[in-house]
């Protein structure tokens, strides 16, 4: 089970800019993947039976789109336990891997929600 993280932000709305359809990088149904995993709330759990059903995909299919996916870093997957995974979903203007940054911010310091979420975009530094 994935329980999806997106770009902080308070609007109720899914925001899905043309670099993803314009990258060549990644074939058209991880395009479509995207989309689908984008479109979900913060929080809301997300399984591979659950995409395989929805999209009348095989679970190899949705492997190589993830793969596309996070090569890219337009996604990343994290680990949790054995059966729960965090899926940050990324942007042309803010990588999944800058995503999960901002997310690890917030969970260390709650009360700076409005600073972390409509501040200047943190800037992930590798270590």
């Amino acid at each position: 089970m994935a329980i999806v993280r997106k770009r902080l932000a308070n609007k109720e709305f899914t925001r899905i800019d043309n670099f993803v359809a314009q990258n060549n990088n990644i074939s058209d149904y991880s395009v479509r993947l995207y989309l689908f995993m984008a479109g979900f709330k913060d929080g809301f759990q997300l399984n591979d039976a659950y995409v395989a059903k929805a999209l009348d995909w095989s679970r190899s299919k949705i492997a190589r789109a993830k793969r596309d996916l996070v090569e890219e870093d337009l996604i990343l997957i994290d680990k949790v336990d054995r059966t729960t995974y965090f899926l940050y979903i990324g942007t042309s203007k803010m990588s999944a891997t800058n995503v999960k940054f901002h997310w690890d911010k917030l969970e260390k310091e709650p009360e700076k929600f409005e600073e972390i979420c409509q501040g200047k975009p943190l800037q992930y530094k590798e270590k």
